[in-house]
């Protein structure tokens, strides 16, 4: 890592200098200075033209550009030879454009020079992040700034001083001098690409982009036309030398603010110092736009520089931090480049048409100042939402999920629904007793849609959900397309995060997705023991990628076998990873919770095959100190009555905080199935009728605690209830009429629930698990608990 010294911080910012010199002399001054002369009678329409299509390249290259550089630098070829064949592309369109003599020619030398700039700044952005320690950002940031701002004062002076070919002759040889000084720069060696090396969220990145976007639209603004300004409103003699001596006087205010501002912002919030840094930039150009001229023209140059300075220096830092992750910084930076490259293409054409819709120049140039200035403003109140309830973006991607998904879910299925979360809460847990995939689907969009809105719910997903291929057997007519889907951004942007619940066994495919990142397609008997390629019917022979084939991927993604089934070295790095993956995931879940979110939790990690409750793993034990307040999602599906799936849930405080085993299963509803379950399976494979079918769910309802919870709809109609029960299991094949009644056959599965193999026995220890769990709980009840 680069040290905080004066030599070592300046060296790795030092090509930052012709950076910003051709941002500031070139575009600014010497390319409309050289249109006056190539184009004198419509050197407006072409500039705002010419700088559209500059933009839309340094807008494209930087993206592409950084993502080769990030594969290569994972590869472990250093980012330098990027940055140097760059800057030769570079200085090569410089050289051109000092000695170009045709319009054409111009134009073209400037897109060559552009392109060698985009290159090289792609792969040279990532140093910072890479080769400083992240405590020091702010620090490496204000060297930037300062770098960034001796660029920019020699582009001004030289560009007010001299002829616009003398000024690209002078970029050139900056730019050789500074890639010297990259070829000098020392680089990490090796970049941490894993889990942990996350840097910021897609949220923040998102939120700072449009702040950055808002007030580069207005710089672009103030750089493409100032000169225009100073040359057709005022009428001075030299408009480059009073454009020059504008940036000189602003860069005066900058550098007192510049370097300072950067290490202050590794002690302060970043997004307070970016949106203090808009408001004398606001100010300043609000003055000059109340009352443009030449008499304001030194107090307004040092306010927007304030302004500027703190801009340049703690707005690098904050891109950085926002940045989602470590081993694609070049291309995510490249993507952060947009923010200029966006008002590059639109102020310059927005500007023009503006000018164009008054009937004298002043008139026009007062209006495009106070949008400047209002781009300013809206800049710095965008900033404040980085890091402000995290999770905004996630809310907006539940929304439209939520859109698409709920009509389908509510009426496909019956959901009833009773209770909710408070709006005012804190750091919440939401406990669900887990059934099926129905849950984790039904019971988030109801906390959803409960409120409030401005934080996302959060919920827990098995790590399998993030490899390729669990998308196709909920996608199964699909399964071509989705067999090697990975779809993780995906779950995240929907609030679900990873967690390991499989330390034992696993999907084949899930084990062999895990080889074949790690080695490549290797044969399965190098993989697997034999005696599981035996089981499973597939030769030794067959490779891996021979798993995800329509031939065997669906059973292959079905069967489940043990990791120590996998041969060495396979097992060890499994049973590794599995270690190393569990500490980070209980620690995501503690931020999530210290940050005020709710998290919804299915904590016996499976789906229930008997109807018991399962034991509530570890992670609970761990979160619930960070939770200031504790709830029940407890929900039973009455999978006996009605064509449409029917599911209940009860959204309730424990009634016994200290014991939530026993609490969740109190709270689950009592349904017609549990009690004509329960009184099948007392009865046996004889016959029945109806009546006495009617009459056993009767007396059970009567024997129940008082303190439970039943269906209103059984409660008001037991024999209707009762029936329509029978006509269910019926249609399920669960029943059969006979001359006196009904009889109990051998079908006993329902196809909701593919693990269990008799639903009326699950259907009876659930109930009978709910009431044991009452009675426990009736001097609990009688003397409440506050969470």
């Amino acid at each position: 890592m680069i040290s905080r010294s004066v030599k070592q911080q300046s060296l790795l910012n030092a090509y930052w200098i012709p950076i910003s010199f051709q941002n500031s002399a070139i575009l600014t001054i010497a390319v409309p200075a050289a249109l006056l002369r190539f184009a004198p009678a419509n050197h407006t329409a072409v500039l705002a033209t010419l700088v559209s299509v500059a933009g839309v390249l340094a807008m494209g290259v930087p993206p592409v550009a950084g993502a080769i550089s990030d594969h290569f630098r994972r590869k472990g070829i250093l980012r330098r030879p990027f940055i140097l064949a760059g800057a030769a592309v570079n200085v090569a369109g410089l050289l051109w454009m000092s000695e170009s003599s045709a319009l054409w020619s111009f134009e073209a030398a400037l897109l060559v020079a552009i392109l060698g700039l985009s290159i090289s700044l792609a792969a040279y952005q990532p140093l910072i992040p890479e080769a400083v320690d992240r405590s020091e950002w702010g620090l490496a940031s204000g060297y930037q700034g300062i770098a960034t701002l001796v660029g920019t004062v020699i582009g001004l002076v030289l560009a007010g001083r001299f002829s616009p070919s003398t000024v690209f002759l002078w970029a050139a040889i900056i730019v050789f001098a500074g890639a010297i000084a990259a070829a000098l720069t020392p680089e990490a060696i090796r970049v941490d690409e894993g889990e942990h090396a996350r840097i910021g969220s897609w949220s923040d990145f998102v939120i700072a982009f449009t702040s950055r976007t808002c007030i580069n639209f207005g710089l672009m603004l103030l750089m493409t036309f100032v000169l225009y300004f100073f040359n057709d409103v005022v009428g001075v003699p030299n408009p480059s030398a009073t454009t020059s001596a504008f940036g000189a006087l602003s860069l005066v205010g900058a550098i007192v603010t510049s370097f300072w501002m950067g290490q202050l912002s590794d002690r302060v919030p970043r997004k307070y110092m970016v949106a203090l840094a808009g408001v004398p930039m606001a100010a300043a150009i609000f003055i000059f736009a109340s009352s443009p001229g030449m008499h304001d023209l030194v107090f307004v140059a040092l306010l927007f520089g304030l302004g500027y300075g703190a801009f340049a220096s703690t707005g690098w830092a904050l891109a950085i931090d926002s940045v989602p992750a470590l081993r694609d910084v070049a291309r995510d930076l490249g993507i952060w480049g947009l923010a200029s490259g966006l008002p590059g293409i639109f102020a310059p054409a927005f500007g023009g048409w503006l000018l164009a819709q008054y009937p004298t120049p002043s008139e026009g140039y007062r209006v495009l100042f106070f949008i400047a200035a209002w781009s300013f403003v809206a800049g710095s109140v965008a900033v404040l939402f980085v890091g402000w309830g995290k999770g905004r973006f996630g809310i907006c991607f539940q929304a439209v999920a939520l859109a698409l998904t709920y009509p389908y879910y509510w009426t496909r299925q019956r959901i009833r629904v009773w209770g909710r979360l408070p709006w005012r809460r804190g750091a919440t847990i939401a406990l669900c007793n887990h059934q099926g995939d129905l849950d984790t689907v039904a019971a988030p969009v109801h906390l959803i849609l409960s409120g409030p809105w401005n934080r996302p719910v959060y919920s827990s997903g098995s790590r399998r959900m993030f490899e390729p291929g669990f998308m196709t057997m909920r996608l199964y007519w699909a399964l071509s397309a989705f067999r090697s889907l990975n779809a993780t951004k995906l779950f995240y942007a929907l609030g679900v995060m990873p967690i390991e619940n499989e330390l034992r066994t696993r999907s084949l495919v899930s084990l062999a997705t895990n080889v074949l990142t790690r080695h490549g397609n290797l044969p399965l008997g190098e993989v697997f023991a034999p005696v599981t390629l035996a089981e499973f019917g597939i030769s030794p022979s067959a490779r891996i990628k021979d798993l995800f084939k329509r031939k065997w991927f669906t059973a292959a993604d079905q069967t489940r076998v043990q990791i120590k089934s996998l041969q060495e070295p396979h097992r060890s790095e499994i049973f590794a990873e599995t270690r190393a993956n569990l500490e980070p995931d209980y620690q995501t879940f503690e931020r999530l919770l210290r940050e005020g979110n709710t998290l919804f939790l299915t904590p016996e990690g499976r789906y229930s095959r008997d109807g018991r409750l399962s034991p509530l793993l570890s992670l609970l034990t761990r979160l619930l100190p960070f939770a200031e307040s504790v709830w029940l999602v407890a929900m039973s599906y009455d999978v006996f009555v009605g064509r449409r799936f029917s599911l209940l849930m009860r959204v309730v405080e424990p009634a016994d905080p200290t014991d939530l085993t026993t609490s969740i299963k109190a709270a689950r509803p009592i349904t017609t199935s549990q009690l004509a379950g329960t009184w099948l399976e007392r009865h046996g494979e004889r016959e029945f009728t109806l009546e006495e079918m009617a009459n056993g769910v009767s007396t059970s309802l009567a024997s129940l605690p008082e303190r439970a919870f039943v269906d209103p709809e059984l409660l008001s109609d037991p024999h209707g209830m009762t029936r329509r029960a029978i006509a269910g299991m019926r249609r399920l094949g669960t029943l059969e009429q006979t001359a006196n009644g009904y009889r109990v056959t051998a079908q006993r599965r329902h196809p909701r629930f593919s693990l269990v193999d008799d639903m009326i026995a699950y259907q009876a220890r659930f109930f009978e698990e709910t009431v044991d769990a009452l009675r426990a709980l009736e001097p609990a009840v009688r003397t409440p608990v506050s969470v």
